[in-house]
């Protein structure tokens, strides 16, 4: 009775592994397979945004952050919604 037991349950483990292997290759090649936005110029997004009637607020000028180049976002008197641009500074990041 015990050796059916310990058949059964070794099966039911490696099901199991695989089972979860093979989600973890599907897992990866979806997350391989998708293809990232391309980067929106800061003069096209400001263009975009005053076409909608947004004025924006450049945070840079008010305060410096680590790793950021631009940070932009919609001023909450002239939009409805918050609207950000970040672009990051790579090169400073370990």
């Amino acid at each position: 009775m015990e050796n059916k037991n310990s058949k059964f349950g070794l099966i039911f483990t490696i099901v199991c592994n695989l089972a979860m292997v093979l989600c973890f290759v599907i897992g990866l090649i979806t997350m391989l397979n998708v293809k990232l936005p391309d980067k929106i110029e800061k003069n096209q997004f400001i263009k975009y945004m005053e076409e909608k009637g947004c004025s924006l607020i450049d945070i840079q000028k008010e305060e410096q952050y680590y790793g950021i180049d631009n940070y932009l976002i919609t001023d909450k008197e002239t939009c409805s919604y918050l609207i950000s641009y970040t672009t990051f500074n790579d090169k400073n990041w370990c």
